[in-house]
């Protein structure tokens, strides 16, 4: 007859905590590395900027021409500068820059540029001039 105060452990139990317990520690430990992996900048390289634009906007006094920077590299960049020029049919030519105060590694952010004429109407370029490192 057990003392009702001794404790019975069912066979197993304790080697599945243990299991439990392991899986547990690497998944912290994995976690843990992961983000000094991402913090330090492991995968480096410097900013990739690259823009991509979306369908323009009539508005009131002209037209919105939305924009999405992408940093594909793997450090952060500052005063990211945009520009899209229009050179229209009769060789007229219109410009419009902004600046994103920051882009990180491997994100994107929006924007948008305005324009007197319709962004589209015309040879469209628009890329991304510069930074500075943060």
């Amino acid at each position: 007859m057990a003392h009702p105060h001794e404790h019975q452990v069912r066979p197993g139990l304790h080697l599945v905590q243990w299991a439990f317990a392991i899986l547990g520690l690497a998944l912290v430990v994995g976690s843990a590395a992961f983000m000094v992996y991402r913090a330090v900048g492991i995968d480096g390289g410097p900013p990739a900027l690259s823009v991509r634009w979306s369908a323009a906007v009539r508005q009131r006094d002209g037209w919105l021409l939305p924009f999405t920077a992408i940093n594909g590299g793997g450090e952060p960049a500052a005063q990211v500068w945009i520009e899209a020029s229009i050179i229209a049919t009769d060789g007229s030519r219109e410009t419009s820059r902004t600046v994103l105060d920051y882009v990180p590694a491997h994100s994107e952010r929006r924007g948008g540029l305005v324009f007197r004429t319709d962004p589209t109407a015309g040879q469209l370029t628009i890329r991304a001039l510069g930074y500075t490192e943060p």
